[in-house]
């Protein structure tokens, strides 16, 4: 039986820093967002501020399945 997980998505508008587009940007954890246009990670500092990011060079590709 699979249990139930609950993900909580925000959404924001802003500017990416990196293509510098009005985009949306969306964030699963409270101070990371990416960037819907380009895939750029940005952080939210303290003060508000959504500030750039590198991008991780090492990203693995995560499946997601559902073990019976």
């Amino acid at each position: 039986m699979l249990k139930s997980t609950r993900v909580n998505a925000e959404v924001v508008n802003g500017i990416c820093p990196t293509c510098e587009i009005p985009t949306m940007l969306v964030s699963l954890t409270c101070d990371h967002y990416r960037c819907i246009t380009c895939g750029s990670d940005l952080k939210q500092y303290i003060n508000g501020k959504i500030s750039y990011i590198p991008a991780m060079t090492n990203r693995k590709k995560i499946d997601l399945a559902a073990k019976e």
